[in-house]
This record gives structure tokens, C-alpha cells and sequence, in this order.
């Protein structure tokens, strides 16, 4: 499985849990993908300024 050169998931009731919240284990594995080189993405119908400001949030954007 050394050829991912990106993951792609869903926002709502995948990353982000019915209550609102992400997971401590979700916001390391992404942490983990991107400081192996990994792009990580978010597939939703959420506009984007919607993602960036849930993304600011767990300070997975910069």
C-alpha cells in the first residue's frame, strides 16, 4: 500500500460525527496522512467556504 498518493472522504456522518464533533483519532489520521505526503480531501455537498470554516476549526487548514 505504498502507492496512496491521496484519500478522499465524506464530511457529514463520516468525518464528522452525527453530534457535530470529529474524532481525535480522525484529526490524527489526517495529520498523519498529510505529514507522510498524502493529499487529503473532503467529498461533499457542502459549499466550500462551508469546509474551509469546519476545516479552520480542527486546524486542518491553514
Amino acid at each position: 500500500m505504498n502507492d496512496i498518493r491521496a484519500v478522499i472522504c465524506d464530511l457529514d456522518d463520516t468525518l464528522k460525527s452525527k453530534d457535530g464533533g470529529f474524532s481525535d483519532f480522525s484529526i490524527k489520521t489526517i495529520v498523519s496522512l498529510r505529514n507522510k505526503g498524502i493529499l487529503f480531501g473532503i467529498a461533499t455537498g457542502r459549499s466550500s467556504n462551508s469546509v474551509r470554516r469546519v476545516l479552520k476549526e480542527i486546524h486542518i487548514l491553514e
